[in-house]
Parts: structure tokens; C-alpha cells; sequence
């Protein structure tokens, strides 16, 4: 997780998504929590910062649908991610 974040923060947050995708796995329970984290930090980040690096708050949404998809979780990911 350590390495995403470097990433996000030195600004390769497309990059970053797709290793994220390349490591996790909707069998292990520790994926779907390391995708959470990944995606609360980019979250916390500024619009001035996801602008700059060419990403939006929609597709930290939909990476997040995405990951609730992936683990049968789209229901309740839906409750969330209004807020998001």
C-alpha cells in the first residue's frame, strides 16, 4: 500500500490505479481493504491536486463501485458512496 500512496503522491494516480488492480484479488479480503484505503486517500486529496493530475472525484467513485463489484459488494458500496 506504502508504494500506491508514493505514487498518488508524486502525482502517477492512473498509474497507481491500474498496480492497484494488478495486486488485488476478490478472494482475499485484504484487497478489497487495501482498495478502501486506496481510494479514502485519494479522496482526501484536494480537486486542485486530482485536476492537476488528471483524475476526478467521479472516477474515485467509480473505482470504488468497481471494487464493491468485484467483491459482490455493489449493494452496499451504493449506501456509501453518496457521501463519496
Amino acid at each position: 500500500m506504502e508504494n500506491l500512496i508514493d505514487m498518488v503522491d508524486a502525482g502517477e494516480i492512473n498509474e497507481a490505479e491500474n498496480r492497484l488492480y494488478d495486486l488485488i484479488s476478490a478472494t482475499d479480503m485484504n484487497s478489497l481493504e487495501v482498495a478502501i484505503l486506496f481510494y479514502s486517500y485519494l479522496n482526501d486529496k484536494t480537486d486542485d491536486f486530482l485536476e492537476a493530475n488528471d483524475f476526478s472525484r467521479d472516477e474515485i467513485k467509480l473505482g470504488m463501485e468497481n471494487v464493491a463489484d468485484n467483491f459482490s459488494l455493489n449493494s452496499i458500496a451504493k449506501m456509501f458512496l453518496t457521501d463519496f
